[in-house]
């Protein structure tokens, strides 16, 4: 566990000198991050880490699929910009895994908007969602990461604030690593991907 604040300097002075009730008071973190193994693009391109997210949350689940077949399926022989819910949209279908198993795939958007526009409830909700299992892909500037635990600091509101967190980092030579004050600030993007067994449903 990394002691990174998330919360800018700032933030934390003025937030001390809140009343009481409006104070951190209670801090809880939930993650994945044992049961995910290391994420590493196979080669160092947008497209290539969007890729190995989707192989890595699908390995945690025992299914194998290749990130070159998830790259060649997704965009074609020309891979484009690797960003946003164009490649949400993409990647949600059926997949023939690698041990010719069918798989159905979801990918939901939870967030896809200007970093600009803080979302306070984030958080909150990447914990809930860590918590029930399911590792996030995290878009941050023009790179897309693995979320796999947050540490979450709340008032008595419920109000809550990212106080540390996790990412596989799979551009090449990077892997497991704290994420930065400035990647969660600027985060754009976070998804979670359902899977199941292929039954010919719709979902």
């Amino acid at each position: 566990m990394t002691n990174l604040l998330l919360m800018p300097g700032a933030a934390r002075i003025s937030a001390a000198r809140l009343p009481p009730a409006l104070q951190c008071v209670e801090i809880t973190a939930a993650g994945l991050d044992a049961q995910i193994g290391p994420v590493e693009a196979e080669h160092a391109t947008p497209p290539a880490c969007w890729a190995a997210c989707v192989s890595a949350i699908l390995a945690a689940r025992g299914h194998a699929l290749a990130q070159r077949r998830v790259v060649a399926e997704t965009y074609g022989r020309a891979p484009g910009p690797a960003w946003g819910r164009d490649i949400a949209d993409a990647t949600t279908r059926r997949w023939l895994l690698d041990d010719f198993q069918w798989l159905t795939c979801k990918c939901v958007v939870l967030y896809d908007g200007d970093p600009q526009v803080e979302r306070s409830e984030l958080a909150a909700e990447a914990e809930r969602e860590l918590a029930e299992g399911s590792a996030l892909i995290l878009g941050a500037g023009d790179h897309v990461m693995l979320l796999t635990e947050i540490t979450v600091g709340r008032d008595a509101y419920g109000n809550g604030q990212p106080l540390a967190a996790v990412v596989r980092d799979p551009w090449p030579g990077k892997g497991r690593r704290p994420l930065a004050a400035r990647e969660w600030t600027g985060a754009r993007f976070l998804a979670k991907l359902l899977s199941r067994p292929d039954d010919r449903g719709v979902w």
